[in-house]
């Protein structure tokens, strides 16, 4: 089993053909966007997670059926109050540069992620953390975080209430360790191609904006062995049908996505190409109830049950999505999904409104403002 088919493997639709054996192995994905960043504490967008996942190994990994694997920690224990976590790392760990992966650099980079001075977009995520809400609001120093490295080898996590899926919280980018004696050195231009440093599977070997993200195997790396690829390239590809159409011309050998409306040919003409799974996701409106009218329940209620979210998904979205009453997706694990209870009716709606003061003479209007992109727009 290779541990880290995730980082590489876990695709929409994939096929490999490699012109020369003789020549290196290079992997071409078409990824969602450009990066903003390869900084794990200051990345927000998945086409920036799925690079980071190839560059570096947190404590933990996800296999190739989703299961929680060890990653840079062999393994872990917890406290009977589950407030302590305990992680002893490989200790053959290595930096690119060949340093020593050490439980410091993990110290290091938590406390990094909840600086205020980082501005981690999600510092929220390792809230579960002692102490960590009130580092990132600048209460209190980033050493009394509740992180510390017993040894070099033994890392303790202290949470502020029990926190069980911190194995899987871990497997984001802003828990990955960061060299601290580069950044030490270059600062922020730790991240630079010339400067870079990391512990996974790649090292960053070239960046040519709007172009592509060019990475190169990484010698160092604790699983060297189960790594077959030499280089692979991500190229930013924003619009789903772009993705495709250069996948089926042949010269992408991965995208991470195609058009909803492809989905029922794709799977009967691509059968041995294409992964189609479920996403752990949910697309909503945020709509602003401090400011009228949206202050008002009547308005939000009607804005509420005049979405038919039925329609949507089977008519407009296409195959695959599905209707959820709440936040959390039906596809939780161990989470019992609620069945809608406003049903949509536009006349409900009308009535809703009309009570609000709203009505044909005296419309409502609003401005939807969403993620570019042809998809999204539909």
């Amino acid at each position: 089993m290779n541990r880290f088919a995730s980082a590489v493997f876990a695709l929409v639709l994939s096929t490999f053909a490699f012109a020369d054996s003789n020549e290196s192995r290079i992997l071409h994905i078409g990824n969602a966007a450009e990066p903003g960043t390869l900084d794990p504490h200051r990345y927000f967008s998945n086409a920036e997670e799925h690079i980071l996942k190839d560059l570096f190994l947190g404590l933990t990994t996800m296999g190739p059926t989703g299961e929680i694997l060890s990653g840079a920690a062999k393994s872990w224990t917890t406290s009977e109050d589950g407030l302590t976590w305990r992680f002893e790392l490989h200790e053959e760990g290595r930096w690119s540069d060949g340093a020593s992966l050490t439980a410091h650099d993990f110290v290091f980079g938590l406390r990094r992620h909840q600086d205020p001075a980082t501005a981690s977009p999600l510092a929220h995520f390792l809230y579960c953390v002692e102490n960590a809400e009130a580092v990132n609001r600048g209460d209190v120093p980033t050493n009394e975080l509740g992180v510390i490295a017993e040894n070099d080898h033994t890392l303790v996590i202290h949470l502020k209430e029990p926190f069980p899926f911190l194995l899987e919280r871990l497997l984001y980018p802003i828990a990955y360790p960061i060299p601290s004696h580069i950044v030490a050195t270059h600062g922020d231009a730790w991240i630079k191609a010339s400067n870079w440093v990391s512990n996974g599977a790649y090292v960053l070997d070239e960046w040519r904006p709007q172009e592509y993200v060019a990475l190169r195997r990484n010698e160092k790396f604790l699983f060297a062995d189960e790594a077959s690829i030499d280089k692979v390239r991500y190229y930013p590809l924003a619009e789903p049908a772009t993705a495709y159409n250069r996948f089926v011309a042949g010269d992408i050998d991965v995208v991470h996505g195609y058009p909803h409306n492809l989905v029922a040919k794709v799977t009967a003409e691509r059968p041995d190409e294409v992964r189609n799974a479920p996403l752990q996701s949910i697309m909503y409106l945020v709509i602003n109830t401090e400011s009228a009218p949206f202050n008002d329940v009547r308005v939000r209620k009607a804005l509420s049950v005049a979405i038919h979210k039925d329609r949507i998904v089977n008519y407009m979205l296409g195959a695959g999505e599905v209707s959820s009453a709440t936040l959390s997706p039906p596809i939780v694990h161990g989470y019992a999904s609620q069945d809608i209870t406003d049903q949509p009716s536009t006349e409900t709606a009308k009535e809703l409104l009309a009570d609000a003061g709203f009505n044909e003479e005296r419309p409502l209007e609003l401005t939807l403002r969403y993620i570019s992109g042809e998809e999204n727009k539909r």
